[in-house]
């Protein structure tokens, strides 16, 4: 989300902070275990989905992603609450 955000502030600005920070958010100090399965021949034996090596740096929850599948609810909140606050405006100078 940052780096969205970054990018339409300044581009060059968040390329210089992504190239910086990117890769090594996807490094680790724990060695690999050889031989390291894989999936470039043979398909896994069972499919782990989106878990991994990471789940423990990963975040349970994300406001963006929630934000996101209720987007015409919360237009038609903020839409209600701006009608709400005009008619409170209205009513109070006439």
């Amino acid at each position: 989300m940052y780096s969205i955000i970054g990018n339409k502030l300044s581009p060059a600005l968040a390329e210089r902070y992504l190239a910086k920070t990117a890769v090594k958010g996807q490094m680790t100090d724990k060695p690999v275990q050889l031989p390291r399965p894989g999936n470039l021949f043979d398909p896994p034996d069972h499919d782990e989905g989106a878990h991994g090596d990471f789940d423990d740096r990963a975040h349970p929850r994300s406001l963006q992603l929630w934000l996101s599948k209720h987007r015409r609810a919360l237009g038609t909140a903020a839409a209600a609450g701006i009608s709400a606050a005009a008619a409170a405006v209205r009513f109070r100078s006439g």
